[in-house]
C-alpha cells in the first residue's frame, strides 16, 4: 500500500506539467517531440525498428534512429496508442518513469536495508528535484527515462545472488544502453572502478568476480548490439561533429559545484550545477557519518554501503572541476558532452548509500539517523517545490512550443555526410515540382511513407532527362526504376539521388533496406539473448557452481 502511494506521489510531482500539457520552451523538448512523432508514425506503418526520420530536414529525412537510443521513443509510441496525443504521451511517460524509478530504488535498497528505510529511499526518488530538473528543465528525456534501468543495473552489480548476477547485469545494461547510451557508459566507468577495487580487497574471490562482471557486461553490450553496433560503427555516414559543437556543448561551463571555471566560461544550469548537487553532497556526508559511527563492525553490509558511497563520490568527482584534466586530455569523456551528467549516478548512489549506511544503526543512534535522513528528505521537498513553482511561471502550452508536422528542421549531426548547402532549396516540396516543370516532365508521389516511397514521372520527350528526388541519399535506401534495382548518382550540392528518366512513364521506388551493421547487430543480439536464457534456465551455469562463495 505504501509503495502504491509513493508511486502515485511520483506521478503527482509531474502534475504541473500534465495539467494543461505545459512545457518550458527549450530546444531539447522540441527535438524529442519531433523524433517521438516520427518514430510513432513509422511504427504505425508497420516498421518494427524505425531507422529513418522521414520528416527531418523538411521532408528530405535523415538516419536519426540509427544513432539515437530507441527505448524512450518506443515507450512514447506505446503510450500514444491509447492517448492519441504525442505531448500527453511524452509527459505521461516521464511521470510513469519517475514512479518506476522509485519502485526500482525500493527493490535495490531492500537488499541491504529494512522495510522502512527502503520505503524512505523510494520516497526520495519520487520527490527527487534532480529527476524533475532532468525531465523538465534540462529536458534530457531519454536520460530521465534511463533512470530505472540505471538503478537496476547498479542493483545487479551489487547483487549477492550468484545465480542471477550475470544475466541481470546483462539485461539491465542492455536496457540502459537502449535508453541512454551515455548513461550506460558512465555507469560502466563508475561501477567498473568499484568492481576492480572490490577485487583488490577480496583477493580470494577476485578472479571469479572480475570474470562474472566482464561476462555480464559483454553479454549486455551484445544484447544491445541491434542498436549499439550500427550507432557506433556508421558515424562516418553522418556529421557527428555537430554533437560536440563548442558554441552549444562546451564542457568547461558544465561542471558540478562550479567555481574556478565560472568567471571565464559561465554556467549552463545554475540549479543543476549548484543547488541540486548540494543535496547529493548532503546525502554522501550523512552516509559517511553513519559509516564512521559503525566502523567497528566492518561486516559485509558495511562494506557494501561503503562501496555505494564510493560510487556516489566517484561520480561527483568526475562531474566536478577536480576532474578538469581528465576532460581536457581524454577525448572519450568529452563525448559525454557535459560533466554534470555524472550527477545522475551520484544522485541514485547517494540515496542507496544513505539508507544502507543508516540501516547499520537501526538498534542504536536512531535519533541521529532519523534526523539526518529526515533532513535530507525535507530538503528534497523544499527544492522540488521551488522548482515546480518556477516551472509554473515559465511553462507554456505544449502545442505553442511544437505542433505535429510532416516537415521539421533536422539536427546538424544527423545530416548525411557530404551533403552540401544547396539542399536548402528543397525545404519546400514545391521546389521538386518546379524542377519537374523546368525540364518538361510531370511528377507525382503516390506513396510517401517513412521507409517506403514511390514516385511516378512522365517524360513525353524523346530524350532521357536528369531528375533529383526529394529524399537524402543514404546507403540504407534501395532504389528501383521500373522494377529494376538501380544505384543512382548523388548530387554533391544537395545530397539527393539523381536519375536519368527515360521517355514514357517511369516509376521509381525507394525502400529502406538497412545497413549490414543492422543485420549483424541483430544476429549478435539474438546470440546474446540465447546465452542469457541459458544462464537463467540452464541446469549447468557457467561460474555458478552450487555452494560457490558469495562475492557480492
Amino acid at each position: 500500500m505504501l509503495l502504491a502511494l509513493i508511486a502515485a506521489m511520483a506521478i503527482f510531482t509531474h502534475y504541473i506539467a500534465l495539467a494543461g500539457l505545459q512545457v518550458i520552451n527549450g530546444p531539447d523538448i522540441k527535438i524529442h517531440f519531433r523524433w517521438a512523432q516520427q518514430f510513432a508514425v513509422a511504427l504505425s506503418e508497420g516498421v518494427i525498428y524505425p531507422r529513418w526520420a522521414a520528416y527531418s530536414y523538411f521532408g528530405l529525412g535523415d538516419p536519426t534512429f540509427l544513432y539515437i537510443h530507441p527505448l524512450f521513443y518506443y515507450a512514447v509510441a506505446a503510450f500514444d496508442t491509447f492517448a492519441n496525443n504525442i505531448w500527453l504521451s511524452i509527459l505521461g511517460v516521464g511521470a510513469l518513469d519517475t514512479a518506476v524509478t522509485a519502485l526500482a530504488i525500493y527493490w535495490v535498497a531492500r537488499k541491504n536495508a529494512n522495510e522502512y528505510l527502503a520505503i524512505l529511499a523510494a520516497g526520495a526518488a519520487a520527490i527527487s528535484p534532480y529527476a524533475f530538473h532532468l525531465a523538465h528543465y534540462q529536458q534530457f528525456l531519454p536520460m530521465h527515462f534511463a533512470m530505472p534501468a540505471l538503478v537496476m543495473f547498479i542493483g545487479a552489480v551489487w547483487s549477492s545472488d550468484e545465480r542471477s548476477r550475470i544475466p541481470a547485469t546483462a539485461i539491465f545494461l542492455a536496457l540502459l544502453v537502449g535508453s541512454h547510451i551515455l548513461a550506460a557508459f558512465m555507469a560502466l566507468i563508475c561501477t567498473g572502478v568499484v568492481i576492480v577495487s572490490r577485487a583488490l580487497l577480496e583477493r580470494a574471490t577476485a578472479r571469479k568476480l572480475l570474470i562474472q562482471h566482464a561476462l555480464g557486461v559483454v553479454l549486455g553490450l551484445g544484447l544491445s548490439a541491434i542498436y549499439l553496433l550500427p550507432a557506433m560503427t556508421t558515424q562516418h555516414l553522418v556529421s557527428p561533429a555537430g554533437w560536440y559543437a563548442p558554441i552549444h556543448l562546451d564542457w568547461r561551463n558544465a561542471f558540478l559545484l562550479q567555481y574556478f571555471t565560472l568567471p571565464e566560461f559561465g554556467f549552463r544550469w545554475f540549479h543543476l550545477q549548484w543547488t541540486v548537487p548540494i543535496l547529493t553532497v548532503l546525502a554522501c556526508g550523512s552516509s559517511g557519518y553513519f559509516l564512521w559511527l559503525a566502523r567497528a563492525t566492518q561486516n559485509v553490509a558495511w562494506r557494501r554501503a561503503s562501496e555505494m558511497l564510493a560510487l556516489a563520490v566517484l561520480a561527483l568527482l568526475l562531474g566536478s572541476e577536480l576532474s578538469y584534466p581528465v576532460w581536457e586530455h581524454i577525448g572519450f569523456f568529452r563525448r559525454i558532452q557535459f560533466p554534470l551528467r555524472f550527477l545522475q549516478i551520484a544522485s541514485i548512489a547517494s540515496v542507496l548509500a544513505i539508507v544502507w549506511s543508516a540501516s547499520l544503526h537501526t538498534e542504536g543512534r536512531k535519533k541521529s539517523v532519523w534526523l539526518l535522513v529526515g533532513g535530507f528528505l525535507l530538503t528534497s521537498i523544499a527544492m522540488l517545490i521551488a522548482l515546480e513553482r518556477q516551472y509554473a511561471i515559465e511553462a507554456k502550452p505544449a502545442l505553442s512550443v511544437a505542433a505535429p508536422s510532416q516537415a521539421y528542421s533536422g539536427q546538424p549531426e544527423m545530416k548525411p555526410a557530404g551533403v552540401g548547402e544547396e539542399w536548402r532549396r528543397y525545404r519546400n516540396h514545391d521546389a521538386w515540382q518546379a524542377d519537374c516543370k523546368a525540364i518538361g516532365i510531370t511528377c507525382s508521389q503516390p506513396v510517401s511513407k517513412t521507409h517506403y516511397k514511390i514516385w511516378v514521372i512522365g517524360n513525353e520527350g524523346v530524350e532521357a532527362k536528369s531528375l533529383k528526388l526529394p529524399v537524402f541519399s543514404f546507403p540504407g535506401w534501395r532504389f528501383q526504376l521500373n522494377g529494376t534495382a538501380v544505384v543512382p548518382t548523388v548530387d554533391t550540392g544537395t545530397g539527393l539521388p539523381e536519375f536519368l528518366i527515360p521517355p514514357g512513364q517511369t516509376t521509381i521506388s525507394a525502400i529502406w533496406n538497412g545497413l549490414p551493421q543492422e543485420s549483424i547487430g541483430l544476429v549478435i543480439s539474438i546470440g546474446s539473448l540465447i546465452v542469457i536464457g541459458y544462464l537463467l534456465i540452464g541446469k549447468n551455469r557457467f561460474f555458478l557452481r552450487k555452494g560457490a562463495d558469495n562475492v557480492a
